[in-house]
């Protein structure tokens, strides 16, 4: 069978909270026997400032243990981040995006009168 080291996570998962939001905490699929798992999945939440801040905590699922014996997600790590660092970081890559799509579209119409000159011209009379 699979044997686990100590302090590999047997089923990690975040739980997402948009702080002052009534929204219940979101939760990502499980990502089993890894030190290092990746969640890539997209929230979506009603956000009413820039001032409010996104609560991760990452967590073993029924790993640890209840008041009573009982099994419960175990806690392994916690990160807040305000939003509005979360924002500038979307603004600054779609900003970044179109600078690139321009300079796409620029390189493309600086080639097209090249392209035009090798294709051959038909004459009609």
């Amino acid at each position: 069978g699979l044997s686990l080291s100590i302090g590999c996570s047997r089923r990690a998962f975040a739980e997402v909270v948009l702080l002052g939001c009534p929204v219940p905490p979101l939760h990502t699929e499980i990502k089993a026997y890894t030190l290092e798992p990746r969640f890539d999945e997209t929230f979506s939440y009603g956000v009413t400032s820039d001032h409010q801040e996104l609560q991760i905590t990452l967590k073993d699922k029924d790993f640890g243990l209840a008041d009573e014996g009982e099994e419960s997600d175990a806690f392994m790590g916690r990160v807040t981040v305000p939003l509005s660092e979360v924002i500038s970081a979307m603004l600054l890559k779609r900003k970044l995006a179109k600078l690139h799509a321009s300079e796409a579209l620029d390189e493309d119409s600086r080639m097209a009168p090249a392209a035009a000159a090798n294709e051959p011209m038909i004459l009609e009379n």
